[in-house]
């Protein structure tokens, strides 16, 4: 047995390879940023999971709105909310029918090559400023409750090798989408329930395996880049701003009932 920690040891003295940290973050995660600790921080090792991760993102939508299905219920409840925001801001009804004409010609736009376009920038753009917010977040947190020695640096490396997780609940929920003929969002009990809005949503979404095992993950991360032996403290700190994400948009959904979280999706991709 110790003869084998110390093959361990000996192998983790050599820089690992990307393919190794993305295998073992999720196999032998203590090990793995651990070793990704002892040497000088990688931009590739943040960079390159986001990028994998918002890549994932983008094909495994267009592949959930292959079924017409998904795409029209998708489409016409947009269309609905845009007009009902419009009744509320007590628009005439040529105003309604103008924005109801543009509608439908962005629709036939977006049915071509330019609709994959608009569906891959807004991620990517999206997801990348999400990223940078949500890292921040975390370290200023980390700061203040934790005393953390880890830079911002270290912090998106702890939260970007874990967002690979995602990645296998988005191809759960694209098979789902497409068995079931209706978008299915992520993992969350909330989504599995057919909770669309609400703060009992954003209660539910916290319920979600893929999110928890993510948070773990980047607490780890978190501990062995901050060179801490005190794992579970940063697992507790990681979920529980998972928690008090969830909280907030629920709280805020009761406060105001019709308020709109710009980025939610992004953050919540690994929150």
């Amino acid at each position: 047995m110790e003869n084998e920690f110390n093959q361990e040891e000996e192998v983790l003295q050599e820089e690992l390879s990307f393919s190794d940290k993305i295998v073992g973050v999720v196999t032998n995660p203590a090990s793995i940023f651990g070793s990704i600790a002892k040497f000088e921080l990688k931009t590739t090792d943040w960079l390159l999971p986001i990028v994998i991760v918002l890549a994932g993102a983008v094909i495994f939508t267009l592949l959930k709105f292959v079924d017409p299905e998904v795409k029209s219920a998708m489409w016409e409840k947009q269309k609905a909310q845009t007009i009902e925001q419009l009744k509320k801001e007590n628009k005439s009804a040529e105003e309604i029918k103008q924005v109801e004409d543009m509608m439908e010609t962005q629709k036939e736009m977006m049915s071509g090559p330019l609709g994959y376009v608009f569906t891959g920038l807004p991620i990517f753009i999206g997801g990348f400023i999400m990223f940078f917010i949500a890292a921040g977040i975390y370290l200023l947190f980390a700061k203040l409750f934790l005393q953390s020695p880890i830079t911002y640096k270290g912090m998106m490396i702890a939260y970007a090798l874990p967002a690979l997780v995602p990645l296998g609940g988005m191809v759960i929920t694209t098979i789902l989408t497409m068995l079931m003929s209706k978008m299915i969002a992520d993992t969350s009990v909330a989504s599995l329930l057919g909770y669309e809005s609400g703060p009992l949503k954003s209660v539910l979404a916290i319920l979600d395996p893929i999110k928890l095992w993510s948070c773990y993950l980047t607490g780890v991360g978190m501990a062995k880049i901050s060179n801490s032996d005190n794992i579970n403290k940063y697992v507790i700190y990681s979920i529980s701003m998972l928690v008090a994400f969830y909280l907030i948009i629920a709280l805020l959904g009761v406060i105001f009932p019709d308020y709109k979280v710009l980025g939610y999706k992004w953050i919540r991709l690994h929150l």
